[in-house]
């Protein structure tokens, strides 16, 4: 069930909100719907940066499963070249290098 609209418009808890469910919907194998909840996730105003960086693996892995492999490989390219030297969200380069490596 989606308790999205429960939670203030624009408020750090509806990004939250839409993070949880993008996975969840992810983990159900509905891959358009998390790649379309991905990117809503990073244009949102209050999502905080480690948030955002997940939402783009989300993206990233959404589009490899869509068969959307060019799309896959640039946002995870982009990962690799943003995140590389930020040690809070180095992981996330990191896990795209591995990503791209199996491509």
């Amino acid at each position: 069930e989606d308790h999205r609209e429960a939670v203030p418009k624009g408020s750090p808890e509806e990004a939250q909100a839409e993070f949880v469910v993008g996975w969840t919907r992810y983990l159900a194998k509905d891959y358009r719907a998390a790649l379309a909840d991905a990117e809503r996730i990073q244009r949102h105003p209050e999502v905080v940066p480690l948030v955002r960086a997940n939402a783009r693996w989300m993206q990233a892995l959404a589009l490899r499963d869509l068969d959307e492999t060019g799309e896959s490989s640039r946002v995870l390219e982009a990962m690799v070249r943003d995140y590389a030297d930020d040690g809070a969200l180095r992981f996330f380069a990191d896990r795209a290098r591995r990503e791209l490596a199996q491509e």
